[in-house]
C-alpha cells in the first residue's frame, strides 16, 4: 500500500510542473506569433499580418490587443489590396483587378470604394464577355454632354 500511495504522490508532483510547462509553451508560442504579426506590420506585409493575427485570435480570443492588431491588419490590407486594383484597371487587366477588389472587400466589408469599383469592374467583364458595350458611369456621359444643346 505504501508504494501504490507514494506512487500516486509522484503523479500529482509531476503534473503540477508539466502543466506549467504546457502553459510556459503556450505563452512562448503566442508571444513569437505576435513578434512575427508586428514585423510583418513594420515591413508592410499585410496580408502576412492579417494571416498572424487571425492564428492569436483563435488562439486567444479574449486578447484585445490581438483583435485590434487583426482590425488594423486588415483595414490596411484592404487599402493595399484596393490600390492595386486601380493600378490593374488602369493597365487594363480587368481579372487581376476584379481579383484584387474582391480581396479589398473581403477583408474590409467597410470599404465603400473598393465595393464600388468590384461592382464595376464585374460589370465591365461581364459586358465584354458578352460582347457589348459597358454602361459608362455619371462622369462618362457628363463629359459627353458637355457642351451639347439641350432638346
Amino acid at each position: 500500500m505504501l508504494c501504490l500511495g507514494s506512487l500516486r504522490m509522484a503523479r500529482k508532483s509531476i503534473r503540477i510542473p508539466l502543466v506549467i510547462l504546457v502553459v510556459l509553451l503556450v505563452a512562448c508560442s503566442g508571444y513569437k506569433t505576435a513578434r512575427q504579426a508586428e514585423q510583418a506590420e513594420t515591413r508592410g506585409e499585410w496580408d502576412e499580418a492579417v494571416l498572424q493575427y487571425m492564428d492569436l485570435v483563435d488562439r486567444f480570443p479574449d486578447n484585445v490587443a490581438y483583435r485590434t492588431g487583426l482590425l488594423r491588419a486588415k483595414m490596411k490590407a484592404s487599402q493595399m489590396h484596393f490600390e492595386r486594383g486601380k493600378d490593374y484597371y488602369e493597365a487594363g487587366t480587368l481579372e487581376l483587378a476584379l481579383r484584387e477588389y474582391t480581396q479589398a472587400v473581403q477583408l474590409d466589408r467597410s470599404n465603400q470604394y473598393a465595393a464600388v469599383e468590384l461592382e464595376k469592374v464585374a460589370e465591365e467583364l461581364s459586358a465584354a464577355r458578352e460582347g457589348l458595350e459597358p454602361t459608362p458611369t455619371l462622369e462618362e456621359m457628363k463629359t459627353r454632354t458637355r457642351g451639347a444643346r439641350a432638346q
